[in-house]
């Protein structure tokens, strides 16, 4: 996905070619278990690879990771593109379990 039109409008004081540009993203809620390929640096996790409807994706960037609670434990959100998709994992240490919350992608 392309953000970079959508910022030199901002920039530019062209909220209505922002907002047109934004309206050609599509955001679709999965909310579906996947099975990740994720690397481990002392404290850090870092998915690779991603499985979901039997198609595998590579993650070219993680771009944000942040933690929301969850009873007694924590959640932790990766926000990662593919080079073609922007997608949310969610990753629960309590349970060893991933799930795709939400992708975007260009209309």
């Amino acid at each position: 996905m392309d953000t970079s039109n959508i910022i030199e409008n901002l920039l530019e004081g062209n909220i209505s070619g922002a907002r047109a540009e934004a309206e050609s993203i599509l955001l679709k809620k999965i909310n579906e278990s996947i099975e990740v390929v994720a690397s481990f640096k002392k404290s850090e996790i870092f998915p690779k690879f991603f499985s979901w409807r039997r198609k595998i994706y590579k993650v070219d960037k993680v771009h944000f990771i942040h933690t929301s609670q969850n009873g007694k434990g924590l959640l932790y959100h990766f926000s990662v593109t593919d080079k073609v998709n922007y997608f949310q994992l969610i990753f629960n240490p309590l349970t060893l379990t991933w799930t795709l919350s939400t992708m975007y992608n260009n209309g």
